[in-house]
């Protein structure tokens, strides 16, 4: 544990935006797992980039707080503590996102390929593939292990699939059935929760 204000301040500016922005990056990201030393190196290397980019704004802050041995942080003022959260969460998280949103562009897949790094198109599993945030409107028949017709659902907008390394569990926003040769809405549905461990099979069929 640390035992100093130093040690404090290094552990809190280094290792929260870290981690801040390395959540931000992979939100909602098909990924594998990984180990806990490299979950560590990752929020390391976060942090260190946040450290760089935010030390203009609060060296001066931050060299005046561990100098006072922590007496400077009584006296500190509104608008220093906005600029330390900010540096500290805001920062770190527009961070994240707008790197997701750098390394999904074409061109900067592309280099990546080239170099022989995984680019953002190499899903882990078949099931993130099929269900990847922004594929198209389905049909999606659910065959489970408790009945011997599927269940019939429609996968949109408002619909929800676990993303790896998540359970693979699977929310379809409306549950549908036939009825005189048409698909149609159960009525009163508000949608179907399905479980992974009762998912044996699914069928999709796009829809427009």
């Amino acid at each position: 544990m640390p035992e100093s204000l130093e040690a404090v301040l290094v552990l809190a500016l280094f290792l929260v935006p870290g981690y801040i922005c390395a959540v931000a990056f992979t939100a909602n990201t098909p990924r594998n797992d990984v180990s806990d030393f490299r979950f560590v190196l990752q929020v390391s290397f976060w942090g260190a980039l946040n450290l760089l980019l935010v030390l203009p704004w609060t060296a001066e802050l931050l060299t005046k707080i561990a100098a006072s041995k922590g007496e400077a942080l009584l006296a500190t003022t509104g608008p220093e503590w906005l600029r330390l959260s900010t540096a500290m969460v805001v920062v770190p998280a527009a961070m994240g996102l707008a790197l997701r949103r750098v390394v999904t562009w074409k061109p900067v897949r592309a280099v990546l390929r080239r170099a022989g790094l995984s680019d953002t198109d190499g899903v882990p599993t078949g099931w993130d593939s099929a269900f990847k945030p922004g594929s198209p409107g389905a049909w999606v028949y659910v065959y489970v292990k408790s009945k011997s017709e599927p269940i019939i659902g429609e996968w949109g907008k408002k619909s929800i699939a676990g993303v790896s390394p998540s359970a693979h569990d699977l929310f379809l926003e409306r549950q549908m059935e036939w009825r005189e040769g048409q698909l149609v809405p159960i009525a009163s549905t508000s949608g179907v929760w399905i479980s992974e461990e009762q998912i044996e099979f699914i069928e999709i069929l796009r829809a427009p």
